[in-house]
């Protein structure tokens, strides 16, 4: 007979139920975003410009990503998530006073990565703040699901807004309107987001106490597996729209980017809640594994899609989503599982710097690549990438 489960043990509560919302809303902004490819088109970019506004935008990301980590511990998680609202507000409004490829686009876009760094490292920090340490895995996970369900929700809400084209400047000025519109939610909720009771704020300190965090707590190589599923996610997040756009894939009576998402979030949405206690239960190493076997195949899969096939897109849709939902919380949980509650913002910022390291640099270089030689090489790039730092990864550690 086992004994009831006390407070202490309890995952899902109020404040979990706020972070759950807030997720969905935040995630919903940033599945409309990724239509953002079409915008730089519209204003007259190549696939290989989406890879570079992409990239650059992002490097504010990266290089402040260990003081968001240091701002997290010193002032607390719920105003961290205030001011990435606030960041991310502003540069979605810049981007509506654009009519061309100005060099302040890479500012813009800059403010949508920051914004969504302070976000998701807060978010991060809180639910493994609120979450027993038996079920951080799991907790990780859950805040997974709310994830899915936005980047289901936002590429329809894309359509039922913004229409399948043409994509004029009224359609892009509606698309920032939208991702505001979808902001509200998390916006508000945060007022009745209460402060995790495990919350240890620190002093003020800088770039060399993080590094020294870093290095006393260092989980190994699955930093490489972290930076390369950061490469993988550039694939739906990045060049998804430019690619169907630029190869004329298409549906008949259907949005080819909605039923993709459709099926790869609703897919990782299920597996991940059908799996989200499985890494406590039989090993994280062993769900990662399985997680990078199968985005690597959704990878190669994608070589499969063309005009004539797009029907086809199902089989990369399933594969990634499954990866996803595999690998997110897993390898995120190992990472988190070497950091003290007090220094837990700095291990969310160092894993998602490296996340956010992979996915600048080859954004860059797959653009490059998607130009210069073809979308396949793309794609077989991103999953040979995958392969070699998994291998480097397993070859050290084992799946126990």
């Amino acid at each position: 007979m086992t004994s009831p489960k006390t407070d202490h043990d309890r995952l899902y509560t109020p404040a979990f139920a706020v972070m759950f919302l807030g997720q969905i809303g935040f995630v919903m902004s940033n599945a409309v975003i990724a239509h953002y490819g079409r915008f730089i088109k519209h204003l007259g970019g190549s696939v290989d410009t989406v890879g570079q506004i992409t990239a650059g935008g992002m490097v504010a990301s990266l290089v402040l990503r260990p003081w968001i980590g240091q701002l997290i511990n010193f002032l607390g998680t719920k105003n961290t998530l205030a001011i990435g609202y606030v960041v991310f507000a502003s540069g979605t409004a810049g981007n509506l006073l654009l009519d061309d490829l100005h060099w302040t686009i890479y500012l813009f876009r800059g403010g949508l990565a920051l914004g969504a760094a302070f976000v998701f490292s807060s978010m991060l920090t809180y639910a493994t703040l609120i979450a027993p340490d038996s079920r951080r895995a799991e907790a990780i996970g859950s805040l997974g699901v709310a994830g899915f369900i936005g980047l289901m929700v936002g590429p329809a809400l894309w359509d039922l807004v913004l229409g399948t084209g043409p994509y004029t400047n009224g359609v892009f000025d509606r698309m920032f309107m939208t991702v505001m519109g979808c902001l509200a939610l998390p916006a508000l909720l945060i007022l009745i987001l209460p402060v995790p009771e495990r919350e240890e704020r620190s002093g003020p300190s800088g770039l060399l106490t993080f590094f020294a965090i870093a290095r006393k707590n260092w989980p190994g190589t699955v930093i490489a597996v972290n930076a390369g599923f950061g490469m993988c996610m550039t694939i739906p997040l990045t060049f998804f729209t430019r690619w169907i756009d630029d190869k004329g894939i298409q549906l008949e009576g259907m949005s080819f980017v909605t039923l993709f998402f459709l099926i790869y979030a609703g897919w990782g949405m299920s597996l991940r809640i059908l799996t989200r206690q499985l890494p406590d239960r039989i090993g994280r190493r062993k769900v990662l594994l399985a997680g990078v076997v199968s985005m690597f195949f959704g990878m190669l899969t994608y070589t499969l899609v063309t005009a004539d096939n797009p029907y086809l897109i199902v089989i990369p849709a399933f594969l990634c989503g499954s990866g996803h939902a595999l690998i997110y919380h897993s390898m995120t949980s190992i990472i988190l599982s070497e950091f003290s509650p007090s220094e837990r913002g700095s291990g969310t910022a160092l894993a998602t710097m490296t996340f956010d390291g992979g996915h600048i640099l080859m954004s860059w270089i797959l653009g490059i690549i998607a130009k210069q030689v073809s979308y396949d090489a793309m794609f077989l790039t991103v999953a040979g990438v995958l392969a070699a730092v998994s291998v480097l990864y397993f070859g050290r550690n084992g799946i126990r």
